[in-house]
């Protein structure tokens, strides 16, 4: 079933019967799904989750030390501090260095932990855990890292021609590009 149908049923189910209500509470509920309340609505058979995939992002079990398959998995690792080697692996997803010191820790502090071979604070593995996430996201949104990647590194309009990979400096602005993602998977106008 289409992503529209499995909307429209809980919508329905919700009391609003009217097509109009489903067109207008559709892009409302697909923040939801985007931030995870009701992401197993929408994942394909098989799709790992999005966290699953943002720790692939992040280097996967072999840099992460451990098995991400849910959220709570990501914030425990998160919690314990993720390895400087998991940058390396963002980087090969298409975030740039200058990313990396803006989004996450500064070049001069990178350094200093990987000479002492520290893991990064909570705070730093909390930024490194949602660039990933959002990446990851895109990807799926656009099932193409190449699309993304433009996407990502696009200036957009309606975020008054910022680019999202520059939003998703705080929380407030990496929600704010999930719900733009969340419109575009649902062919909602951007």
């Amino acid at each position: 079933m289409t992503r529209s149908g499995r909307a429209h049923r809980v919508v329905v189910a919700c009391g609003r019967r009217s097509d109009v209500h489903v067109a207008q509470h559709a892009v409302i509920f697909s923040a939801f799904a985007v931030s995870g309340t009701f992401m197993g609505l929408f994942m394909e058979k098989g799709e790992a989750s999005l966290a699953a995939a943002a720790a692939e992002h992040l280097g996967g079990r072999r840099t992460l030390g451990c098995e991400v398959r849910s959220d709570a998995d990501l914030a425990r690792a998160v919690e314990d501090g993720l390895p400087t080697e998991c940058l390396q692996a963002l980087g090969r997803h298409g975030v740039s260095d200058r990313e990396i010191h803006v989004l996450i820790i500064n070049p001069r502090t990178l350094s200093h932990r990987r000479h002492k071979a520290q893991r990064l604070t909570t705070e730093e593995s909390d930024r490194a855990a949602r660039v990933a996430r959002l990446v990851a996201l895109t990807e799926r949104t656009f099932g193409n890292p190449e699309k993304a990647r433009a996407w990502l590194h696009g200036e957009l309009g309606v975020l008054d021609d910022r680019r999202p990979i520059d939003m998703i400096r705080t929380h407030a602005g990496a929600r704010i590009v999930e719900n733009v993602l969340a419109r575009i998977a649902w062919g909602a106008p951007v």
